[in-house]
């Protein structure tokens, strides 16, 4: 499930992570990035993710398709969870399908830390 949190900066898309991932989850990400880039060329995403149990197949699928279709938009995100595994796997996914973009993973304990990082 994907819950959107609001953020101080419109710019910064930011969103919780939890329990397991559906097509329709991704394709809220997609609605309120189109809605974001009637305002904005570029975007930074800013993530949360705490009992993560997966994705099921269409939204692994629907994910992909919105990682393709996306991936010059998004130029800096940030990570925030407790698993440093998670945190590492994540990074290194994004990282294949968003080459250009600076990522970073915080532990939870430091989400102050991850919102000074997105903003700047």
């Amino acid at each position: 499930m994907i819950k959107v949190i609001p953020m101080e900066y419109d710019y910064i898309f930011g969103i919780n992570i939890s329990n397991k991932l559906e097509k329709n989850d991704i394709q809220l990400l997609a609605t309120v990035t189109e809605e974001k880039l009637k305002s904005y060329d570029k975007l930074r995403m800013y993530v949360e993710v705490e009992n993560f149990r997966g994705t099921t197949p269409s939204g692994v699928l629907e994910d992909f398709k919105f990682g393709c279709r996306y991936r010059n938009v998004y130029y800096k995100k940030v990570i925030v969870c407790k698993e440093l595994w998670l945190g590492m796997l994540t990074v290194f996914a994004s990282k294949t399908v968003y080459p250009k973009m600076d990522i970073k993973h915080f532990y939870w304990q430091e989400k102050d830390q991850a919102l000074e990082w997105i903003k700047n």
